[in-house]
């Protein structure tokens, strides 16, 4: 009956040390004074400020759940939903300053 104690014991510290091991792995020392504190305040375009807004006069060209296919005279982008506005009465999009320069909008 011992050795079955014994076993149960050995499996659970072989369990547990291969679970320390793979978050060391997961986790090195230099990387986990940056980890977030909690995903609530976590914010992956922390350095993505919206900045200034600029409006844009152009045209619609296409259209999925999450993107705008937008032509502005130049060039046809496909510009995020999450980041922009369109206004159809004026035709204008509205776009952070950051998403405007990396498209090549202004």
């Amino acid at each position: 009956m011992w050795h079955l104690v014994f076993l149960a014991f050995f499996a659970f510290s072989v369990i547990r040390f291969a679970i320390y091991l793979s978050e060391r792995r997961l986790y090195p020392p230099h990387y986990r004074s940056q980890l977030p504190m909690s995903r609530t305040t976590y914010d992956p375009n922390h350095r993505r400020n919206a900045g200034d807004l600029h409006d844009l006069s152009g045209e619609l060209r296409g259209e999925t759940e999450k993107a705008w296919r937008f032509y502005d005279g130049k060039e046809t982008v496909w510009l995020p939903k999450s980041q922009c506005e369109w206004d159809p009465d004026s035709k204008t999009m509205t776009v952070p300053e950051w998403l405007a320069q990396e498209k090549g909008l202004i």
